[in-house]
């Protein structure tokens, strides 16, 4: 959907590009490190809300009892949403990347491929998460169990938060 291409572009704008140029690693300043987690975020978030909440909604209105009736085998209709959701993560990472280029980020291409590619990688373990969700959940409950589970990973891998702003056990 549209929120999920918008809203890491949207985050990179407010938060990651007033903070380029601010030293934050050696050979990495704090925007670039930015762009990554909210690429990390837009791959993430198609892969569980996309794919995990759109799968429980038609399971709710019968979508999965219509594909067993058909000819098509449910592991062809799986895969193509699997494939669907692999497409649209590639498609608002580069939607996000495109604007980082425009907004200022320099880095050398080999990087860009390989930061697109470890993403689109390590956005499987999120296809699977989608994929429990929306069979161990009821239909009307997805939405808010994908919302609680995303935003404590979110928060807690540091993708949406610095390392060095993390608690600290003292």
């Amino acid at each position: 959907s549209v929120i999920s291409f918008a809203m890491p572009v949207m985050l990179f704008l407010f938060f990651g590009m007033p903070a380029l140029g601010t030293p934050y690693l050696p050979g990495l300043d704090l925007g670039t490190f930015m762009l990554a987690s909210f690429a990390a975020y837009a791959v993430s978030s198609v892969m569980v809300f996309n794919y995990g909440v759109t799968i429980a909604l038609d399971r709710g209105q019968g979508v999965d009892v219509l594909m067993r009736a058909s000819p098509l085998l449910g592991s062809i209709y799986l895969l193509a949403r699997t494939i669907t959701a692999m497409v649209l993560g590639m498609v608002g990472l580069v939607f996000l990347l495109i604007v980082a280029v425009l907004a200022g980020v320099h880095l050398p291409p080999q990087t860009w491929v390989d930061m697109a590619v470890r993403l689109m990688l390590g956005s499987i373990p999120f296809i699977a998460l989608g994929f429990a969700l929306a069979y161990l959940c009821s239909p009307s409950a997805a939405p808010a169990v994908a919302n609680l589970l995303f935003i404590v990973l979110a928060f807690g891998s540091g993708m949406l938060i610095r390392i060095d702003q993390m608690p600290v056990k003292r």
